[in-house]
């Protein structure tokens, strides 16, 4: 029976790489919280950094959770007395999809072990391309 929800269409990088956080609106909540994270591990930052936070988590469409993720990773990881915007910014989850051939090739090539066992997933793009996600379950 089909679903009656529309399909989700997927943005898809140069690299067939797809976000796991989808596009979106940090809400005012969610940016006074993460500042207030922020400012509290990297306390010399000026205001004017935060200010150029805000416009660019609007210009990447930064949602509340890959916001939320992005300061956590920043803190868990800066090496830097201060942080770049760029390494907020840069910040992403990611899982690669393949083309029907290179599904296939990736199959083929894998030679699939008995305990191996695979879900391969159908996605479309925005432009209406098909991918598959491959996800490879072990069995014990």
């Amino acid at each position: 029976m089909p679903s009656s929800q529309p399909e989700e269409r997927l943005k898809v990088d140069q690299n067939n790489r797809v976000s796991i956080y989808g596009g979106g609106k940090v809400s005012g909540e969610a940016l006074a919280q993460g500042c207030i994270r922020i400012r509290a591990a990297f306390p010399k930052l000026p205001d004017e950094w935060y200010s150029i936070l805000d416009e660019m988590l609007d210009v990447e469409n930064f949602t509340d959770k890959r916001f939320k993720d992005a300061i956590y990773n920043l803190i868990k990881t800066c090496k830097f007395p201060q942080p770049g915007i760029a390494e907020i910014i840069g910040y992403d989850n990611s899982f690669k999809v393949y083309s029907y051939n290179d599904t296939l090739e990736f199959c083929n090539k894998s030679g699939f072990k008995q305990k191996d066992i695979f879900e391969i997933t159908k996605l479309r793009d925005k432009e209406d391309k098909l991918y598959w996600k491959l996800n490879r379950r072990t069995q014990e």
